[in-house]
């Protein structure tokens, strides 16, 4: 009987319990190829790529199963589980730049300098195609811009500092 069904890969849980089944809807982990690599070839990790969760079942106390469907099959079927940890990702919320260059995730595309392809718009945290997602590199981002946009500034006002 498996134990967590995880979308994200959290590899601290592995250490925990030898038998986790991850259920993707994608084909493939969009993370660091690193971090992908590390979760698949963990052999306490079962991964189930092009999979949903269509219901998590329990009595109100305790998760008894969950209702899975199989994408590429277009199956459904239920297994027993005993805890789940749900994790949905994030999508980039840039609808207020709809003219500001995206990557392939729909993330800005920023230089080293947070500057995106909009002159005088610099983006920071989690807008930003970045491999991390976390307090301190957008806390880090955020002063790399703050100097770079008073840089800009300075220049518009032809007071750069040579």
């Amino acid at each position: 009987m498996a134990e967590e069904i995880l979308p994200v890969p959290k590899p601290s849980l592995s250490k925990l319990s030898g038998d986790i089944v991850i259920i993707h809807r994608k084909d493939r982990f969009r993370a660091q190829r690193s971090i992908a690599g590390n979760v698949e070839t963990n052999a306490n990790v079962e991964v189930r790529f092009n999979h949903t969760v269509n219901e998590i079942k329990g009595d109100g106390k305790k998760i008894t199963s969950v209702s899975l469907h199989d994408i590429v099959n277009n199956r459904d079927y239920e297994e027993e589980f005993d805890a789940v940890f749900i994790f949905i990702g994030a999508d980039p919320r840039v609808e207020l730049v709809p003219d500001v260059e995206l990557d392939e995730a729909g993330y800005i595309v920023t230089d080293e300098l947070m500057r995106t392809s909009i002159p005088g718009l610099f983006a920071v945290g989690d807008v930003r195609n970045t491999p991390f997602r976390q307090v301190v590199t957008s806390a880090a981002d955020g002063a790399v811009a703050a100097h770079a946009a008073n840089e800009y500034i300075d220049e518009l006002r032809g007071q750069a500092y040579v």
